[in-house]
């Protein structure tokens, strides 16, 4: 809020003419138009273990690689129970992105011109003894690549 102050003095105004003064003064409620910053695109990529029962692995089978996933369809190495099944999470905002996850040699996921505004989850299933491998690009541009080193044997 813009504050005027007005400081007369008085004069003999008898021998003058009434004089009106005008004061030019600014609108407040004018709306000034600001640019917003660019949205910044991100995108994050969890997976997590779906076991038998439906639960979720507390650990990101995707980021942590400290986790052992050897023989995870028998319940081995650091899962909880057995599983058969991934869940992928991408998380953020992008568009126009390609998403393409591998089983092994099988490809799972092939998907062009996704959007993800929040949360996209796919469900793998038969995961245990091969990589998974996750992809995304946008624009030919590799946005994220990992892989799930998933491992089965005696």
């Amino acid at each position: 809020m813009v504050s005027i102050q007005l400081i007369m003095s008085c004069n003999d105004t008898a021998n003058q003419p009434d004089k009106v003064a005008k004061v030019d003064t600014p609108k407040t409620d004018a709306l000034i138009p600001v640019s917003a910053p660019p949205k910044q695109m991100q995108l994050k990529a969890t997976a997590h273990l779906i076991y038998k029962d439906g639960s979720l692995s507390k650990f990101d089978i995707l980021n942590d690689k400290s986790v052992a996933l050897w023989n995870v369809v028998a319940a081995g190495g650091d899962a909880e129970q057995a599983s058969e099944k991934v869940q992928l999470m991408l998380s953020g905002t992008m568009d126009s992105v390609s998403v393409l996850v591998k089983n092994g040699k099988k490809t799972v996921v092939d998907e062009k011109n996704v959007t993800v505004a929040g949360d996209k989850i796919y469900k793998l299933n038969n995961t245990g003894c091969s990589d998974v491998i996750v992809a995304i690009q946008r624009n030919a541009v590799v946005k994220y690549r990992d892989t799930i080193s998933f491992r089965c044997g005696e």
